[in-house]
């Protein structure tokens, strides 16, 4: 079966706990995660054994996605969200 390959964006509490959801899940593959903390992204990225990035629209530009989870503030979901749809 094909793995779903899942970049993750915003690694706060909900997006670490997603992180953790997608990187053990037997149908999907923790492919990229993008957070504006540098470090924290690293941590997960190291964690979960998938590339990093500060910048989300790099991550979707460089990355082969199926799906996007978004795990940011809810002031920046709408932004966001169309930011992701606009890039495909």
């Amino acid at each position: 079966m094909k793995k779903c390959r899942i970049g993750l964006i915003g690694l706060g509490f909900i997006g670490g706990l997603h992180a953790r959801i997608i990187a053990e899940a037997n149908n999907a593959q923790l492919v990229a995660v993008a957070d504006i903390n540098e470090a924290l992204a690293k941590e997960i990225g190291e964690k979960y054994g998938c590339a990093v990035y500060k910048d989300y629209m790099e991550m979707i530009e460089k990355e082969e996605l199926d799906a996007v989870d978004i795990c940011v503030p809810e002031d920046f979901h709408v932004k966001t969200a169309v930011d992701v749809a606009n890039a495909g």
